[in-house]
């Protein structure tokens, strides 16, 4: 399964996340690439010898945007996207990914859903049974739905910006052709050196460069935990925040990458006016309530996600995830 994707990861003195990601990704008989750029002080090769699909490289202290770039460049399959190494990859989701690229050469990269799951709980022996366990596990299988809903797959590449300064998803986790994401994690970045501004930057290019689509099903299981709270489900997530030196660094990646046209800073920059319009502050902070017509139609849309998208897949790993001592 999924001969033609590589999921590329970074990672930085967590080798048994990555072990038992690798585990997964063996029982669910993965034949594609599992590109990992580890950052710690200790090569950790050994450790990888008996998976064949991991292609791993050790680069202590890189930081994470420069192991991302790195990474994407290492990918010799047609297709390629980024994981987390706390988040659990669903292959039946991607495999559809692929296939309607394959279909579709009009689209450069697709997405289906993701969720969320308890990364460190996960791995804790205390949540694989009793009270602590069941009440774990049904919260994964009950889940909300991660990420936006941002409609990137339109033909008018100004209209695709302007969509994602003003519902903003982040496009690493997108199934995408590789040669794509050669051109938008250009080696080039590397020089910018702040993280939120790597992820602003890429995925804003994404979205002007590229149709994307969605379609249906469940792909990934997004980690959060006390390491990471700003993932935590209950919390408001990446929320794009315009500020100067976004502006800046901006400026500077059009002047880098020649596939990016003259015009993408001019309509970045009438995107994000539109986004601070009056028309859209119900989207931003301004602490008005939904309509309740808004609010039934994204409950109807929690309980089918829920209730529809891949809940027995998501069983399956869990059932599988009990047995694992990493």
């Amino acid at each position: 399964m999924l001969a033609d994707l590589s999921f590329v990861t970074t990672s930085l003195n967590r080798t048994n996340n990555l072990i038992f990601q690798c585990e997964w990704l063996r029982k669910t008989n993965f034949l594609g690439h599992f590109i990992i750029v580890d950052a710690s002080s200790e090569n950790n090769l050994e450790r990888f010898r008996a998976y064949s699909f991991v292609k791993y490289f050790n680069l202590p202290n890189v930081d994470a945007a420069e192991g991302a770039i790195f990474g994407f460049h290492k990918v010799k399959t047609p297709f390629s996207t980024f994981i987390g190494d706390d988040d659990i990859p669903m292959p039946n989701g991607y495999q559809k990914c692929v296939e309607f690229l394959k279909k579709n050469q009009h689209f450069a990269s697709c997405r289906a859903a993701a969720s969320f799951i308890n990364h460190e709980k996960l791995m804790d022996e205390k949540y694989k049974s009793g009270v602590k366990g069941f009440t774990f596990f049904l919260r994964t299988i009950l889940s909300n739905q991660y990420g936006r809903v941002v409609d990137i797959s339109l033909k008018d590449k100004d209209r695709r910006l302007q969509e994602i300064t003003t519902n903003y998803v982040v496009t690493h986790f997108f199934v995408t052709r590789s040669d794509v994401n050669k051109v938008i994690f250009g080696k080039s970045l590397t020089k910018i050196g702040d993280i939120h501004a790597f992820e602003y930057v890429t995925c804003l290019a994404h979205a002007f460069l590229v149709r994307s689509a969605q379609i249906r099903g469940l792909y990934l299981l997004r980690g959060y935990g006390d390491y990471r709270p700003n993932a935590d489900p209950n919390q408001k997530r990446h929320v794009f925040n315009h500020n100067a030196s976004i502006e800046a660094v901006i400026l500077k990646y059009c002047k880098t990458i020649s596939s990016i046209e003259d015009n993408f800073y001019a309509i970045y920059r009438a995107a994000i006016s539109k986004r601070f319009s009056a028309e859209n502050d119900r989207f931003f902070g301004k602490n008005k309530k939904l309509p309740t017509s808004d609010w039934l139609l994204i409950q109807f849309y929690r309980i089918r996600f829920i209730l529809v998208e891949q809940a027995v897949e998501r069983w399956m790993f869990i059932r599988w995830s009990i047995k694992q001592k990493i």
